[in-house]
């Protein structure tokens, strides 16, 4: 039982992962709307299903890794931003 808690734990880290990818608006509009809104669809129930499994698990794992991951992505979009107003 404890390994299936620790696989849904990360697997439901890793879906959280995707859902927020696909809410980035570049990424997002590369996809058909309807695509989108199912697979939103689906990482969404897929996760709720993990988060009841080993709620406690996946609240260390994003303890652990989203203010790193957040870290990141704004030094990806503030770089990004700095870039286009250089070549303005």
């Amino acid at each position: 039982m404890k390994r299936i808690k620790n696989a849904a734990a990360q697997i439901g880290f890793g879906l959280g992962a995707v859902y927020g990818f696909f809410l980035i608006p570049a990424i997002d509009n590369l996809f058909a709307d309807n695509f989108v809104l199912l697979l939103r669809q689906v990482v969404a129930m897929a996760f709720a299903a993990c988060l009841l499994v080993n709620p406690r698990a996946l609240i260390e794992l994003g303890e652990t890794y989203a203010p790193k991951i957040i870290s990141i992505i704004s030094m990806l979009f503030t770089n990004n931003n700095n870039n286009t107003k250089d070549e303005k």
